[in-house]
């Protein structure tokens, strides 16, 4: 690509964003920074730059920053603190060769708090799927729309992260949230779509799995892993309790939700349904789940010889049909959770398994596996995987950044690229 940035004179990456200052080529990058190091910026188009990333900050960031004013977002704490203006603000607008960045966290400062590109690959060729994917250093999420191939990035205040930690994603209708992979002290933090809006804390405590549900509005939170006293409680987006919390029965393990609003409960003697509304629990099939839809239940059964299948169940009708012979390289079904993710039809099943990432037709056997090492596991309840809404389409992380996205008759899976310093390692699809 011609070089070099008309800015600070620094190379030139994918659409023309210098890697040095950040900026796009034709440009003047303006950074508005606070005390405490954080901050804004703004591209201001000198003309001729035919890729531009437009820097949208708390209604105008631009004249913002031209009259001195800087806002900071986020926070320690866990309620939703919007930090006053800083009195010592800096606009530069400079020609200059400044000092490379000695970090690539440092760079990140530079970008926008939120932006708008583009994706290379796919654009329209999935329908009806919307994605949220969170930067591995926890300080950026993405809401990724495939069939117009826009990106919207939206930058925040990081949580405590190393960068080698994996984060998770929840997508919600109006933002997402994204919390720690493994279960630690660090509070997840709700990302809203608005480039407006603050970001918040989503208070959990040390152990709490969190869990969404199908009301966008709402999250499962488990409050204990003893087998004795599991409890479970509905929370909102900001970690408050919504109702009172539920008793977990002895030896049945919280799943996830139904996509009906139902907790599934998954122990040896069957697959179970707390619902809020009743506060009842209720056994809807005699064999542990593997995976479920809104539609469908996916379970094993074994005869007398211990030969096991698939067993697909119609949660409609109860209709059930055995399929292939049980995968031997699934993980073992207990401590219980999901095992894999069934795609919306019903049909295929795919899992993180000995060999990498295995898709498997349920009723055919035919199998497919890729590499997938890369993939970090928060355990079976955070999937790292995803299917489009349409199911024709399975999606995960790259080992680069990006996105891969395979159907039925792909020998390999494409790329979905984002340009950017942005490096996706989590991904969630929008709730339909």
């Amino acid at each position: 690509m011609a070089g070099p940035c008309r800015t600070c004179g620094g190379p030139l990456g994918r659409r023309g964003r210098c890697r040095r200052c950040g900026a796009v080529d034709g440009t003047i990058h303006v950074v508005a920074l606070d005390s405490d190091g954080g901050g804004s910026a703004a591209d201001v188009e000198l003309g001729g730059g035919a890729h531009r990333w437009r820097g949208v900050v708390l209604g105008g960031l631009a004249v913002a920053m031209l009259v001195g004013a800087a806002v900071a977002m986020g926070g320690g704490g866990s309620d939703p603190v919007a930090t006053p203006p800083s009195t010592a603000v800096t606009a530069a607008a400079t020609t200059t060769v400044p000092a490379p960045p000695s970090t690539r966290e440092r760079a990140r400062t530079t970008l926008p708090t939120f932006e708008v590109g583009t994706l290379n690959g796919l654009a329209g060729e999935v329908t009806g799927t919307v994605l949220y994917a969170s930067d591995r250093l926890g300080d950026a999420v993405s809401r990724l729309h495939l069939d117009t191939g826009v990106v919207e990035t939206r930058r925040y205040r990081g949580m405590p992260l190393d960068p080698q930690d994996p984060t998770v994603i929840i997508a919600r209708h109006d933002g997402a949230v994204v919390l720690p992979a493994f279960f630690t002290d660090v509070d997840g933090i709700y990302v809203p779509d608005d480039p407006v809006a603050i970001t918040r804390r989503v208070a959990v405590t040390d152990g709490v799995l969190v869990l969404p549900a199908a009301d966008p509005r709402l999250l499962w939170a488990l409050q204990s892993w003893n087998p004795s006293e599991q409890v479970v409680t509905l929370v909102d987006l900001g970690g408050t309790p919504v109702a009172e919390p539920f008793e977990i029965p002895r030896a049945a393990v919280p799943a996830g939700d139904d996509g009906l609003g139902r907790l599934v409960l998954v122990s040896s003697s069957g697959t179970y349904l707390l619902d809020p509304a009743t506060r009842l629990t209720t056994r809807i099939d005699d064999e542990p789940a593997l995976a479920w839809t809104p539609a469908w239940l996916l379970t094993s059964r074994c005869d007398g010889a211990l030969a096991c299948r698939l067993r697909l169940v119609d949660r409609g009708t109860g209709e059930e049909r055995l399929g292939a012979p049980l995968p031997d390289t699934l993980p073992d079904l207990f401590p219980g959770g999901p095992l894999g993710l069934l795609d919306p039809t019903g049909r295929r099943f795919a899992w993180l398994g000995a060999r990498g990432l295995e898709v498997v037709d349920v009723l055919s056997g035919d199998r497919d596996e890729f590499a997938a090492g890369h993939l970090a596991w928060g355990g079976r309840f955070y999937q790292p995987m995803l299917w489009s809404a349409d199911g024709r389409w399975l999606m995960w992380p790259s080992s680069d950044g990006d996105v891969n996205a395979w159907r039925e008759g792909f020998a390999v899976p494409r790329t979905i690229g984002v340009d950017g310093l942005v490096d996706y390692s989590a991904i969630a699809l929008v709730p339909g």
